[in-house]
């Protein structure tokens, strides 16, 4: 999947549990790349890969967080998992990668990898 916005031109490729993002930053300052953590693998199949139950349980200490200062981007995330949106309580956010400014402060571009 190609993926062109202000921050960033590249190539993302997905398999089930890694999402891999190489390409370029087009932005001129540092940009931040996070996504919700991957889906929880539990015992029982009927507990597993469940939506998280809210954001703040989704970017918990997640492992898909990323500062970018190069102009080469070449990073692997754990395929984040979706969660539910607490404005409605019944709104479920896909898996999505969040692409910011240094200062997460414009956090409009977003890639939805489903």
């Amino acid at each position: 999947m190609k993926v062109n916005n202000k921050y960033i031109s590249g190539n993302i490729e997905i398999d089930k549990k890694n999402v891999k993002l190489v390409g370029k930053k087009i932005y001129n300052k540092t940009i931040n790349i996070i996504a919700p953590n991957p889906p929880d693998t539990l015992g029982n199949y009927s507990g597993t890969a469940l939506p998280f139950p809210n954001i703040d349980i989704a970017f918990e200490n997640t492992v898909n967080k990323f500062k970018i200062q190069s102009n080469n981007i070449d990073i692997t995330l754990k395929y984040p998992n979706s969660y539910n949106c607490l404005s409605n309580g019944k709104y479920k956010v896909p898996p999505t990668i969040f692409i910011s400014d240094e200062n997460n402060e414009n956090i409009s571009n977003t890639i939805n990898i489903r």
